[in-house]
Order: structure tokens, then C-alpha cells, then sequence
């Protein structure tokens, strides 16, 4: 964002009020914002400095899986009928059933 664009945005939000404040749009606020928007008298703003958009920009490793439960979205356990959830998801593209058959199982001893 350059200056004049910075000053057009400070004009926009001088003298409003708002109940949440998110620095950042990693995970948690990304939570946070899927919560709340079913709150429309909520009042929020979220600030990111980048003007794109990336999860873990060049940290993955090629041929990496993901490890982390589909359920631990930050939403679903939160709200499983959320319309931002994975489950949400899955179930409006018909592919909850394909999903639950790829879940890995810990191995027991």
C-alpha cells in the first residue's frame, strides 16, 4: 500500500468504532472472522500489511503432508454448522465421504 492509499484508508475509519480489532489474518483471526460473521452487528476490522494472500509462503517442504486433522480447521470444533468450515465444505462439493476415508488412524500398540 502506498502513502496516498494508506491516507484514503485512515480517512475511512476516522471516527468509527469497532468492537474487534485483528492484526494480521493468520490463523486465529481467520477463525476469529469466520465466528463472527454470523454476528453482523459486530463491528471489526483486520489489517494485513501484504497485499496477497499465502499460508507458509516458501516453508513447506516439496512432497509434504499435511499432518494436522481436517477437524482442526479453527472453525469446526468452534461450530461444526459454520458455512466457513472444512466440514461446511466438503459437504456442499459432496466429498465428506471420500474425506472421512482418507482420515488416518494412529497405529496402537
Amino acid at each position: 500500500m502506498d502513502q496516498d492509499e494508506g491516507r484514503q484508508v485512515d480517512r475511512a475509519w476516522r471516527g468509527k468504532n469497532f468492537r474487534c480489532v485483528g492484526i494480521g489474518v493468520g490463523p486465529a483471526n481467520l477463525s476469529l472472522v469466520s465466528l463472527m460473521h454470523s454476528q453482523p452487528g459486530l463491528t471489526n476490522l483486520f489489517l494485513e500489511r501484504r497485499d496477497t494472500f499465502g499460508w507458509n509462503d516458501g516453508q513447506q517442504i516439496d512432497g509434504a503432508m499435511l499432518q494436522v486433522s481436517m477437524l482442526k480447521d479453527l472453525v469446526s470444533l468452534s461450530d461444526p454448522t459454520n458455512p466457513y468450515s472444512f466440514l461446511a465444505y466438503l459437504h456442499a462439493q459432496g466429498r465428506m465421504y471420500h474425506a472421512l476415508g482418507r482420515i488416518r488412524r494412529p497405529i496402537r500398540d
